[in-house]
């Protein structure tokens, strides 16, 4: 089985690049969760805005038809303001604050929030948003639940216009919907976002279909899925390329 090589720019454009084409979101401010006296009850959580800020996880600050989103990012540190909510379905495809409550638009689609607190529930991973200043990678101070969509079949969880990439770290490989474009074949693409969805950019600037290691049926009739020259691995499934 031959080894195929992967472009490591188009991955690491992947990572760089995600939250940066978006502009600059970031987080919102510290928020305090003040417990009611225990009471035999389950505790009811008030969510208290830091400042004149809201606050983007729990929700609070804004009025009931508003979200609370982060707008912009500098020097490390989010800004948040309540816009009225949109109805964008989570990771579907968007284009500024259009998501529903409790949603940010980043890479192009819609992202619950979460922390340490407030995990994932759809088997992605909480991870930090980030954004480019002066050429560098900076933390936006909020996370945001990765899709754990399917390389192979982005269309299960990500919605129209939008592929599932693979993502490095920062803490373990992961996926997430971002951005599709139209390039299929030798020479479709110069990064991941050129390749259409269910594709990654490999080898010389090719876009390749995703598959997984010994199922061929995730290609094309008449292509076999082979293996790359670097390890793509998800939850202990190996992935590869169809040629």
């Amino acid at each position: 089985m031959r080894d195929r090589v992967i472009s490591v720019a188009c991955v690491l454009c992947a990572v760089a690049c995600s939250d940066a084409r978006k502009g600059s979101p970031v987080d919102a401010g510290t928020t305090d969760a003040v417990n009611q006296e225990d009471s035999g009850l389950p505790d009811v959580v008030t969510c208290v805005p830091s400042g004149t800020a809201c606050s983007i996880l729990p929700q609070c600050g804004c009025s009931t038809t508003q979200s609370c989103v982060v707008v912009s990012a500098a020097n490390g540190v989010a800004s948040t303001a309540c816009l009225p909510a949109g109805g964008v379905a989570p990771f579907h495809a968007c284009n500024g604050p259009t998501c529903l409550k409790g949603y940010q638009c980043t890479s192009g689609a819609c992202a619950p929030y979460c922390d340490a607190n407030t995990p994932c529930e759809n088997g992605g991973e909480c991870i930090g948003g980030s954004y480019l200043e002066g050429g560098q990678l900076k933390p936006a101070g909020y996370s945001i639940c990765t899709s754990n969509c399917a390389l192979e079949d982005p269309a299960s969880v990500c919605g129209p216009g939008l592929n599932c990439v693979f993502f490095y770290g920062p803490k373990v490989p992961h996926t997430g919907c971002d951005l599709a474009g139209s390039g299929i074949g030798v020479g479709a693409c110069a990064t991941v976002i050129d390749c259409a969805a269910g594709y990654a950019c490999v080898g010389q600037g090719d876009c390749r279909k995703w598959c997984r290691l010994g199922i061929d049926s995730d290609c094309l009739a008449g292509q076999t899925c082979e293996k790359l020259g670097a390890e793509f691995i998800v939850h202990g499934v190996e992935y590869g390329a169809c040629y």
